[in-house]
Parts: structure tokens; C-alpha cells; sequence
């Protein structure tokens, strides 16, 4: 993202850990972060403040911001960012 970013979105997943562990937003620019709804993954926003929690009251992963709000009352659970990597194996005869 290079612009200001509002994530007010539902996850459909249950597993917010999976989830967490494979999904990254990258903020460039200097406009602020907001997440109002369910999150889980890592937010890198090094120019950007930073605002968690506004909302929905539990978040997942990693986060970086030149300013971090947390709300209060809001849990961190701390996922570090992991894909699950697809392994394919070949064998011939």
C-alpha cells in the first residue's frame, strides 16, 4: 500500500494463526494504518502510524510502525510471519 489504509474486514478462517502466519502488508508511504476489524498477519509501516484495535478487540502478528496505537482492552498475539511452504516430490523409475 502506498496510501492511507482502513481494513474494516471479517475473516471467514477460524484458524487466525494460520492465517497470520502467511498474509504481509507493506505500507511505503507515510499514511496512517487502520485496522477496525479482524486481522491477523504482519503489518510493516515503518513511515506510518500504526492504529490496532479501534474495533474488534484481538489481533494477530507481527507489527512495525513509526507510531503503534493499540486500543485499549485489545489482545496481541504474536505470530511470526512463516508461509507454509508447497513442497513437490518427484520420483522416477
Amino acid at each position: 500500500a502506498e496510501g492511507a489504509f482502513l481494513w474494516r474486514a471479517s475473516l471467514v478462517n477460524e484458524d487466525k494463526n494460520l492465517v497470520a502466519r502467511g498474509f504481509k502488508l507493506i505500507q511505503y508511504g507515510e499514511q496512517p494504518v487502520f485496522v477496525e476489524g479482524d486481522w491477523a498477519g504482519t503489518i510493516h509501516a515503518a513511515k506510518a502510524q500504526l492504529i490496532l484495535g479501534q474495533t474488534v478487540k484481538n489481533v494477530y502478528g507481527r507489527f512495525l510502525g513509526n507510531g503503534v496505537t493499540v486500543h485499549q482492552n485489545t489482545d496481541v498475539y504474536r505470530v511470526d510471519f512463516n508461509p507454509i511452504q508447497q513442497s513437490l516430490e518427484v520420483s522416477f523409475k
